[in-house]
Order: C-alpha cells, then structure tokens, then sequence
C-alpha cells in the first residue's frame, strides 16, 4: 500500500488502524477517534496497525504542507516526507478493538464547528485540574432549543457561555464531558468549515462530521451547582473598557506578594478604584466607569484569577457586575444586569465570575 497524503499529526493514543479509504483510528480506553484524510490511494492489502503514539511524534516532526509517503512493506510501514524517512514496526491489526459508538437515533443536534471549538477552548481552562475534586473537572453542557449552554467551574471562577445549537432532541437534555478529553476532541474540527453533530447517551458523548468521528466517557459525577460561585443577583454593576482594567490589574498585581496577589476593588458613582493588599509597595488606580448602577460595594480578590477570568472576555466594553465576595464579568452592556436582579444571559452571550475573599456583608 503506497498513500500520499498531507497531513498525519493529528492522530495519536495507543494505535491506529489505516484502511482502503484512508481512515485512521486511535483508541485508549476513555476517548476514541476517526478521521477521514484526502489522500492518493494505491492497492491495499487491508488494514495496518501501529503505535499510535509514535506515528503522532513522527507527524508533529514533519512539515504541515508537504507531502507525505506511506508504504506498507513486509511487516513495516515506512514514513517519508521529503528526504527523512522513519519506518515504523507493523502490530497485529487482528488485535485493535471495535470503536465504541453512540446510537444514530441519540444525536441531541449541531452546531457551528468553529463556534463549539472557541467555546470549548474558553470554557476548558476554567473547569479543575485536580483528579481529586471528581465533578469539577468537566465541561457542563446543557442543549436546548434556543441554545447550547457551556458551563465550567473549579469553585473559585465559572465560565458560562451560551452557543447557537441547532436542536434535534425531545426535550432539555444535558451532559457532562471530562474538560481535557473535551478540548483534544475538538481540535480536529477547529478549521473545520460547516457543522458538527454532538450526541450523547448514558456512557459515552460523541462528536462527527465530514466522515470523522470521535467519542470519549463522560463523567460519571452529577455536576454540582454554581450558584455559590455565579451571582444570579447584583448589588451593583459598572461597565467599564477590558484595556484599561487589565492594565490596572497588572500594576496592582506586579507589587502584591504571595501567589494570591490579593487585590481590592471598589466600585461606586464615577470611580472604580484597584489597588494591592500586602507586598511592600501601595498602588492604587482609578478609572472612571463609563455607567453605574446600584450601591457602593468592596471586594478582596485573588488578582490573577481574576485577570485570567476577564481574558475570556473578547469586547473592550465589559461589565462588572458585584454581590458580596462574588464577581461576574460580562461582555459589553447587557441591559439585563442593570434592568434587573435575575440575569439570564441571551443565546451567543457569555459571563465568568469570579468568587473573592472578601467582600461587603450581605
């Protein structure tokens, strides 16, 4: 089997089958994958197995626009791009498991590929990366008929962000996916120019699209609330521009000491004043937020949290919007935070929040 093709860094795992069509497959226990690759294809005796992870190691070495030779000879495949060649050992292709796969009848609907790979990769880094605190290292999804819900928290930052979905299923349904099994799957998809359909059933969520697929286990832990973290009610909001608060967040964290960068915050009529708690210098800035509504309020907050929350925000006009020790950011002006006390963000909007350690008594 000769195949010239230009890509083969995506795939990696444990071991990759390659049949006639030129499909390659990989599989480790909790996700899987397929994926469709244009290729030049020669005669095939049928399909080859591999390490998987030394073909990934062998593909991100090579040049992403030149063209790739594989060919399976004797119990070999060889790999050569350009005048470098790398063969690797053939395994017994007999051995590699059936994929798992989620029922054609339990797709819940599409969405944008594009639009769910950015929404993935903002809301990935808020979920916990410790093992130990189980429900909190996922991605909460809920698929409506109005949108799809994203949702990740690590008890101290929330991420909540709402997609347009195209929704097939009977009625609300929800799951939640391990955060790094998430934001591998979608990479495959990012350049990808149209839909993807997103189905899940009790044990596994599935990704496909354009021929490929990819599935991977989905936590076994009920997602617990965020409303300890999220506040769904204001005491006081300010809009105010992302450039001139990071800035102002980077001068009071630079003289802040220990890793919580403790900064205090202090929003009223006309001024929203930054400065550091600790350390062996003071500073303090003031900017003027462009509108206010509510009462005075204060809040202690680790600096850099917060500043890695707001980078999920992409407008330069953003929200601020405070209740007690809590904090939720939101882009541009959403009238209903100033309107009224029950925010519920429209489809295509997002929010993050993030949970103080000091804040006015409610």
């Amino acid at each position: 089997m000769t195949v010239y093709a230009g890509e083969v860094s995506q795939f990696s795992i444990e071991g990759i089958v390659i049949t006639g069509d030129f499909t390659l497959s990989s599989y480790d226990y909790e996700r899987s994958i397929r994926m469709e690759v244009t290729a030049d294809v020669g005669e095939v005796d049928g399909p080859v197995l591999v390490a998987g992870r030394l073909l990934a190691t062998i593909g991100k070495l090579l040049p992403a626009d030149a063209e790739v030779v594989l060919e399976v000879e004797g119990g070999t495949l060889s790999v050569a791009c350009g005048k470098a060649s790398i063969v690797l050992p053939l395994m017994e292709a007999h051995y590699y498991p059936q994929l798992p796969q989620v029922a054609e009848d339990r797709v819940v609907g599409s969405v944008v590929a594009a639009e769910f790979s950015a929404a993935v990769a903002a809301a990935a880094p808020f979920a916990a990366g410790d093992p130990a605190l189980h429900e909190w290292t996922a991605v909460h999804m809920v698929a409506t008929e109005a949108y799809l819900e994203l949702t990740a928290c690590d008890k101290c930052s929330v991420i909540v962000k709402q997609i347009p979905f195209d929704f097939a299923a009977d009625e609300v349904t929800r799951v939640d996916v391990p955060a790094g099994l998430l934001a591998d799957a979608v990479g495959p998809w990012k350049g990808f120019d149209g839909s993807i359909e997103l189905s899940w059933d009790e044990n596994l969520f599935a990704i496909s699209g354009s021929g490929s697929a990819s599935t991977m286990s989905i936590l076994a832990y009920p997602y617990p609330s965020v409303e300890r973290v999220y506040p769904k009610e204001l005491t006081a909001a300010c809009e105010v521009s992302k450039s001139q608060l990071v800035t102002m967040l980077s001068r009071a964290s630079a003289f802040s000491s220990g890793d919580y960068a403790r900064i205090e915050l202090f929003a009223s009529e006309g001024t929203l004043a930054v400065q550091n708690l600790g350390g062996d210098a003071l500073t303090r800035d003031e900017l003027e937020p462009h509108k206010f509504s509510g009462a005075p309020t204060k809040v202690a907050i680790n600096g850099r949290r917060l500043a890695a929350a707001i980078k999920a925000i992409d407008t330069d006009r953003m929200t601020l919007g405070f209740n007690g020790m809590r904090v939720g950011i939101y882009p541009g002006t959403p009238e209903v935070v100033f309107e009224r006390t029950d925010i519920s963000l429209p489809p295509e909007e997002m929010a993050v929040a993030v949970m103080g350690m000091v804040g006015d008594k409610q």
